[in-house]
C-alpha cells in the first residue's frame, strides 16, 4: 500500500526558504496542460502535431500567444519554455499571434496549389509541419497515404501534383527575378541618363559663366 503526504503551497515556499513557485495543474489535454505551463503568458491557440526527431516521433505543441505577450511566454534566454517543456514532456514552439498568421498564410497559399487537396487535407499536413509544396513532393506516397487517410493510388496522384505545381512556383520564381533584374536594369539605365543630363546642364552653365565674364 501507498501513501500520500500532501503539503500546501504555503508549507512548500516555506520549505524553499520563500522562494516562489507556481502551480500547474496536469490535464491529459496537452494544449491545456502546456497553457499553464507557459504562465504567466496567455495562449490564444494551440496546435498538437507529431513530427520525425533522430528516426523517431515525437509529440509537439505550438503556442500561439498575444504579440505583447511573446518575451513573457520563452522568458527571459527561454527559461520559460525550455522549463515548460520539461515539465510537460512536450516540444513546445512559442509564436506571437501576427508571426503564427503569416506563416500559416503562406503555408495554405503553397499547399493550395496542390490540385486534389481538399482544405481537410492541407489542414492535416499544415499539422505535421508540412508548409511547402516541395515538403509534399519529397514526401514518401505511402506516408502521403497514411496522414491523409487515403489510398496510395490517391496519394501518388497528389504527388505528382505537387510536383507539377513546384514547377509552376519555380517557372513563376525565375519570372520574378528577371523581372525584378529588368527592372534594376532600366532603373540604373534611367539614373545614369539623368546623370548624363545633369552633367551636360552643368557644362552649358559653365560655358554661359564664362562668357558673361568676358
Amino acid at each position: 500500500m501507498c501513501w500520500f503526504t500532501w503539503f500546501s503551497s504555503s508549507e512548500v515556499v516555506r520549505s524553499l526558504n520563500g522562494e516562489a513557485i507556481d502551480i500547474v495543474l496536469w490535464s491529459d489535454d496537452p494544449i491545456k496542460y502546456v497553457s499553464g505551463a507557459i504562465s504567466p503568458a496567455t495562449m490564444v491557440r494551440g496546435r498538437v502535431g507529431y513530427e520525425t526527431f533522430e528516426e523517431e516521433e515525437r509529440q509537439f505543441v505550438e503556442v500561439v500567444v498575444p504579440d505583447n505577450q511573446l518575451s513573457k511566454a520563452i522568458g527571459r534566454r527561454g527559461q520559460n519554455v525550455k522549463l515548460a517543456s520539461r515539465l510537460t514532456g512536450f516540444k513546445i514552439d512559442v509564436y506571437s499571434e501576427s508571426n503564427y498568421e503569416q506563416i500559416v498564410d503562406d503555408a495554405m497559399s503553397q499547399l493550395s496549389r496542390i490540385e486534389g487537396l481538399s482544405p481537410e487535407h492541407m489542414e492535416v499536413l499544415l499539422s505535421q509541419r508540412y508548409h511547402t509544396v516541395s515538403q509534399v513532393y519529397n514526401e514518401e506516397t505511402a506516408e502521403i497515404a497514411d496522414l491523409l487517410e487515403i489510398s496510395e493510388e490517391a496519394a501518388q496522384v497528389i504527388v505528382d501534383n505537387a510536383a507539377t505545381a513546384l514547377d509552376q512556383l519555380t517557372e513563376e520564381e525565375k519570372q520574378e527575378r528577371l523581372s525584378a533584374q529588368r527592372a534594376a536594369e532600366e532603373l540604373a539605365a534611367a539614373e545614369e541618363l539623368n546623370n548624363s543630363k545633369d552633367s551636360d546642364v552643368a557644362d552649358d552653365s559653365d560655358v554661359a559663366d564664362d562668357g558673361s565674364a568676358e
